[in-house]
């Protein structure tokens, strides 16, 4: 039978990955705005060391980048149109 400390355990547990997921989200979000930023007029493709440069002055490290943007590929939010160029899926 659980105690009313493991179930303090388990709600905290509970917490912590709600609010990891959370900044996760934050992170994509910030991310897709700052790619939003660059991509203007006819310029539809983004050279990525440009949106990791951006995001690190958005207090994004530049392996947090980069794994955002494989995360985003795969939700095909954004595509690699060629090597180290992205841009927003239309």
């Amino acid at each position: 039978m659980p105690t009313d400390f493991d179930e303090l355990l388990r709600i905290q547990r509970q917490i912590a990955s709600a609010l990891t997921r959370e900044t996760e989200t934050d992170a994509k979000i910030e991310l897709l705005t700052i790619i939003g930023s660059l991509t203007t007029g006819k310029k539809k493709r983004i050279p990525k060391e440009a949106i990791i440069l951006e995001a690190e002055t958005h207090g994004l490290t530049e392996t947090q980048v980069i794994d955002l943007l494989e995360e985003l590929k795969k939700e095909g939010i954004i595509q690699e149109v060629e090597e180290g160029f992205i841009s927003l899926v239309p």
